[in-house]
């Protein structure tokens, strides 16, 4: 039996802690650790394998100067790095396109995958990423190239199920051909989360982002003023947001915050709030979690799949400020579930939100021959191991 791998194919060095704000290296690596990765290769790469060895990163270094870089038809499958590439691949292996649109060699005896993180028509709607313009041409344009293409590949891979119930929405493509894999965290508890009831008293909102408006930080900042009407002793940290000054009553905000002093706000934080207007996936989501810290969103993007309504965290019944307000005040006056949630949250991170399941969906999806035993769990779907702590902790929350 051939020895079927994955060629990773990304817009920048997939090596670099910035493409795909980190995601492209974690996922490349962690299928390099399983013997899975046959090569990894960017726009800017004119060889035809760009692996992670001493001589690829001088290399990468060298083409980032761009004394090299060649750009022209970089991603077409009949020539150039990626066609050279993916023709010394063995039969039934599969290639993944990040962001990426390529030109397809049908004689190519290999499967195709586009990582797809943001349908157009929502990019459009909510002036989000690949938002080019409001011209309802360029929309449609932009709609039948992205049916087009995930059309004529293999499968499609994205971090939230969101995206395949647009794309079933928009052009009819069946959502099991999307693949959501979801996304672990960059910050990880350095020990044990502290989950004592004391720690949810605090009634402290944390929010970890740097795009204030993006973020939905207005909306959480009004929500903020209605939940101190109703729990005057509540605190709102901010931390990243460092181009303006944020005051209200209480209110601290910390423009910068990173390593040991980030993870003391995490481990000391009662709930996490981010209420993002656009967020394809939302790394600080699963970082939080791993916390052991409640979430309270709204149901949009990809919080569906971070938190199970009243087990992890909360999710606003509608999109305002009041009903996320209702939400944070609902969170914060129970202490004891709160801790609950917090461990709860702890556990569905490590059972759904950790790197090694995200690289299991992966591979089970892109090349499932190559994967043995059970499947591994869709992202979304409530472990075992939660269920039956949902069944034993029922009749108390009932009473309660």
């Amino acid at each position: 039996m051939l020895h079927q791998k994955i060629f990773y194919v990304a817009p920048d060095s997939p090596w670099s802690r910035w493409t795909n704000s980190g995601i492209t290296r974690r996922l490349v690596d962690g299928l390099r650790e399983r013997d899975m990765l046959e090569g990894a290769i960017s726009r800017h790469a004119r060889l035809p394998l760009f692996l992670r060895t001493p001589p690829g990163r001088w290399m990468a270094r060298l083409l980032e100067t761009g004394l090299l870089r060649r750009r022209d038809a970089w991603s077409d499958e009949r020539r150039g790095a990626v066609g050279r590439a993916l023709h010394r691949l063995p039969e039934g292996s599969a290639a993944l396109y990040v962001f990426i649109y390529p030109e397809i060699d049908e004689r190519l005896p290999i499967r195709r995958f586009l990582l797809q993180d943001l349908p157009a028509r929502l990019a459009y709607e909510r002036q989000a990423f690949g938002h080019v313009g409001d011209d309802p041409a360029v929309v449609e344009r932009a709609m039948r190239l992205q049916e087009e293409k995930n059309r004529a590949v293999d499968g499609t891979i994205a971090f939230g199920n969101f995206v395949g119930e647009a794309f079933e929405e928009d052009y009819g493509i069946p959502r099991s051909r999307v693949t959501a894999i979801g996304c672990g965290p960059f910050l990880r508890p350095s020990r044990r989360p502290v989950t004592h009831e004391g720690r949810y008293r605090t009634r402290r909102i944390l929010f970890v982002g740097r795009d204030w408006e993006r973020k939905g930080g207005p909306e959480l900042l009004r929500a903020f003023s209605l939940v101190r009407d109703a729990l005057p002793d509540s605190e709102l940290v901010i931390v990243g947001v460092r181009d303006r000054e944020i005051a209200a009553p209480g209110v601290r905000q910390i423009p910068f915050a990173v390593g040991s002093e980030l993870e003391e706000l995490f481990r000391s934080a009662s709930v996490f709030c981010v209420p993002s207007r656009c967020e394809t996936w939302g790394l600080v989501y699963s970082e939080a979690a791993h916390f052991a810290l409640p979430i309270v969103g709204f149901r949009e993007w990809a919080i569906p799949d971070i938190v199970i309504d009243g087990v992890t965290g909360l999710i606003a019944p509608r999109r305002t400020v009041e009903s996320l307000a209702d939400s944070l005040i609902e969170a914060l006056e129970d202490p004891a579930r709160l801790r609950w949630m917090g461990e709860s949250a702890l556990l569905y991170a490590r059972e759904s939100l950790d790197w090694s399941v995200v690289v299991d969906r992966l591979q089970a999806a892109m090349l499932p021959e190559s994967w043995e035993g059970e499947l591994p769990l869709p992202l979304g779907e409530v472990p075992s191991v939660l269920v039956e702590r949902v069944a034993a902790a029922a009749p108390r929350r009932r009473a309660a």
